[in-house]
C-alpha cells in the first residue's frame, strides 16, 4: 500500500506502481474512489510489459475535490480474467485543498 498526498487541481502527479505480474496483452484501469467520486481511467503499461510497471497521469477532474480516497489498479489479462491490485488493501490518496478558490 502506498500513500500519496497532493493539492486540489495539481495535475503534475503521476501515479506509478509495480504490480509484480506480467502484463503482456493486458489492459489496466486506474481506479480511485472517495466522497461519492469515482475515477476509472485507462492506465499505461510501462514497457516492457513483463516488468509489471503501470502509470497514470492525473487530469484536472481527478483532483478537483479535496478528501480521502482509496486507489487500486484493475487488470484485465489477455485471457479475459480480471485481478485488482493491491490484492490485500487499497492505496491511499489525500487531496488537500489549495488556497485558490474553486
Amino acid at each position: 500500500m502506498t500513500k500519496t498526498k497532493l493539492k486540489r487541481g495539481d495535475t503534475k502527479a503521476i501515479f506509478t506502481d509495480n504490480l509484480g505480474v506480467d502484463l503482456t496483452g493486458s489492459t489496466v484501469k486506474f481506479q480511485m474512489r472517495g466522497d461519492g467520486i469515482l475515477v476509472r481511467q485507462n492506465a499505461t503499461i510501462v514497457s516492457p510489459a513483463t516488468s509489471g510497471q503501470v502509470s497514470y497521469q492525473v487530469v484536472a477532474t481527478d483532483v478537483q475535490i479535496p478528501g480521502q480516497y482509496r486507489q487500486e489498479w484493475e487488470v484485465t489479462f489477455a485471457d479475459g480474467s480480471i485481478q485488482t491490485f493491491p490484492v490485500d488493501d487499497y492505496n491511499e490518496v489525500t487531496i488537500i485543498d489549495d488556497l485558490n478558490p474553486p
